[in-house]
């Protein structure tokens, strides 16, 4: 709570009932990769990459099951932090703040209709990042969609730029013929499936 001297105890106890304490408005928007949400909390003063980074990698997810078989690295809650606005008090634990955006993943997900694909949570997550990543507008999203299933079900390639752009060390606009060779595990050029 931010009080002063001038405020007469009324309006001192006022606050305290009304819980109107300091707080930080921070937005996360769809698309953004762990690294750039790192830099979103950086820049909002709510932790430094360093905690950001030890609590994905360390931290003890336990009541979400979703993330139990996920290997503890870098990656492990790449698309499950939830684009969105927050609003949290100043202060928070940093670990908080990342359970905070967990919840909110959860919350939407099992507010979605059935998935009738066929795929896993963790590959629906996949291939909406995917599709996240590709689409210029809401009417892309669908097209994108059913040209992934439809090379999925065929056992192609997905042949998707954003997962080379995702494996580079440096974002890149414009990808020219050489980083389709780009060797990684992420490079839907090389590799079947889903990375």
């Amino acid at each position: 709570y931010q009080l002063s001297a001038n405020m007469s105890m009324e309006t001192i106890v006022d606050h305290l009932l009304k819980g109107i304490g300091e707080t930080i408005k921070f937005t996360i928007p769809e698309g953004y990769t762990l690294e750039k949400i790192a830099q979103v909390f950086v820049k909002e003063n709510i932790m430094t990459e360093e905690v950001f980074w030890n609590i994905v990698e360390n931290a003890d997810f336990a009541s979400y099951p979703f993330l139990a078989d996920l290997p503890k690295d870098r990656h492990r809650l790449e698309g499950y932090l939830f684009p969105d606005t927050y609003l949290i008090a100043k202060g928070s634990e940093p670990e908080a703040v990342i359970k905070a955006m967990l919840d909110r993943f959860v919350q939407v997900y099992e507010g979605l209709p059935n998935n009738e694909s066929g795929l896993s949570m963790k590959d629906t997550i996949i291939l909406a990042s995917l599709i996240e990543a590709e689409a210029r507008s809401d009417e892309d999203r669908p097209l994108i969609a059913s040209v992934y299933l439809n090379r999925m079900a065929q056992n192609m390639r997905l042949q998707c730029d954003a997962t080379i752009i995702y494996a580079m060390p440096e974002h890149k606009e414009r990808l020219f013929y050489s980083d389709y060779e780009y060797d990684s595990p992420y490079n839907t050029y090389l590799h079947e499936g889903l990375p």
